[in-house]
Formats: C-alpha cells, sequence, structure tokens
C-alpha cells in the first residue's frame, strides 16, 4: 500500500511538472509546482525503499527528458523551431533538481536520525493536498499579478500625466527614471539596437514597456505590460488613461 501512495505522489508531481514545462497558462504556478515537487521528492527520500528511491529518481529525470522529446520531435517538423534548445534542454533539468533535493534531503534525514513511520506519509499527504489546491492559488497569484499590473499602469500613467504638466511643451516622456515614483526602479534601454531611451523595466511577473511612437515628438505615448515568462494577458495604457487587454500569446497589438 506504502508503494502504491508514493507512486500515486510521484504520478501527481509528474503531472505537475509536465504543465510547468508545457502550458504557458501555468507558468504563473511554477512555484507551487516546484513545492510539490519537492514534497514528493522528500515523501520518496524518507520512504527508503527500493522503489521510493527509483521512482525519485525517474521524477527528477522526466524534465529533462520529455523537454528533450519534446524538441527532437519539433525538430523533426520544422528544423528551425528550436535555435536555443540548449538552454531549454539545461533549464528543464534544472527543474529535476527540485524533485532530486527533495529526494537527497528524505534520504539523509533518515540515515542520520530516527524519524517516525508516518513522516514519509505526511510530506506525500502535503503534496497531494497542494497539487489539489493549485487550480485556486494558481488562480489567486494570477489575479493578484494581474490587479498589481493594472495598478501599476495606473500609477505610470499618473506620472506621465504629471510629467507633461510640468514640461513647458506639456510633452511626454519616455524616458523611465524622469517619471516621479519611478525614478529609484530599475529601468533598462535596448543597446543592442543602439537605442538610450531607458524605457522599459520589470515589476512583478510583468514588463513593462513605455513607447512614444516613430513620429511622436512627445504629444503621444501607451504603455504596454507584458506577462513573462509567459501566458496570461497583455495590458496596456495610453494618454486617455484607458486600460486596454487582450492575450498575449495572439500576436495582437495590445487595445487594438
Amino acid at each position: 500500500m506504502r508503494v502504491i501512495w508514493f507512486m500515486l505522489a510521484a504520478a501527481v508531481g509528474t503531472v505537475f511538472l509536465v504543465l510547468a514545462l508545457f502550458a504557458p497558462s501555468a507558468t504563473v504556478a511554477i512555484p507551487i509546482f516546484l513545492a510539490i515537487a519537492f514534497l514528493v521528492g522528500l515523501s520518496l527520500g524518507l520512504g527508503h525503499s527500493r522503489v521510493g528511491l527509483a521512482s525519485g529518481l525517474a521524477l527528477s529525470a522526466a524534465p529533462g527528458l520529455l523537454t528533450a522529446v519534446k524538441i527532437f520531435w519539433d525538430l523533426s517538423r520544422d528544423p528551425t523551431s528550436h535555435n536555443l534548445w540548449p538552454f531549454a534542454l539545461f533549464g528543464a533539468a534544472g527543474l529535476g533538481l527540485i524533485p532530486a533535493a527533495g529526494l537527497l534531503a528524505g534520504y539523509i534525514v533518515r540515515k542520520l536520525i530516527s524519524v517516525p513511520p508516518g513522516a514519509a506519509w505526511i510530506a506525500a499527504y502535503l503534496a497531494v493536498v497542494l497539487a489539489i489546491l493549485s487550480p485556486l492559488l494558481s488562480r489567486a497569484l494570477a489575479v493578484s499579478g494581474e490587479s498589481d499590473a493594472t495598478s501599476t499602469l495606473k500609477r505610470l500613467w499618473q506620472a506621465e500625466t504629471t510629467y507633461a504638466a510640468a514640461d513647458p511643451k506639456h510633452r511626454f516622456t519616455c524616458e523611465g527614471p524622469l517619471l516621479r515614483g519611478f525614478e529609484h526602479e530599475l529601468w533598462f534601454a535596448w543597446t543592442q539596437l543602439g537605442l538610450t531611451a531607458k524605457d522599459h523595466m520589470g515589476h512583478g511577473r510583468y514588463w513593462f514597456t513605455i513607447h512614444c511612437g516613430a513620429l511622436s515628438r512627445g504629444d503621444r505615448f501607451y504603455i504596454v505590460a507584458d506577462p513573462y515568462p509567459t501566458g496570461g494577458d497583455r495590458y496596456c495604457i495610453d494618454e486617455s488613461g484607458m486600460i486596454h487587454s487582450n492575450p498575449a500569446m495572439n500576436g495582437v497589438d495590445c487595445g487594438s
């Protein structure tokens, strides 16, 4: 019976690691998935059985192997689909270190001290409960991130409005550090494109970019909030103060 529960916990961890790797909308919940994976590895390590240890090693290797299979399949259909495949492979293998760390921790603890027989069950139950609650937790994280993004856009719009009111020519700016309240944020410029304006910054799980337009002389602007790494909605605001949104993955300009 113990082996069945351990295998069930390993299966739950594998499912959610696969979701973290291949479902763009699930990336907001990667910390939850990794916590599940660690608990599963911990449970298998505390169990100290050969089957449990083998399952833990399989779980640790699963992200790298599944990613390798997906890359091979995609390349067989389109040789240009994975130009940066080594980074994807190393990243997936890195995810496998999380359950491996739990497995090693459980194994070492079981070796060094006397742990209650039910310790492995506790970790397994926690992993299953967290897996069951993960859709609710993921949604809560997504809603929190979206609310923070729209709030930041409103503050940026207010800062742009304040800047234009104080400017002699009543023009907006694409220089983020000039905006009141955002002077100390870490702003970046597209130096690889030869541009010097520090117009984008990271905040929470969103990147905010100020656009002034190729023909604009500072009389117009719009700010885009893009989710990263992927998944979720893209938000934007212009000088009117109206916030628009659309799915970030559909390739449509925000607000269009």
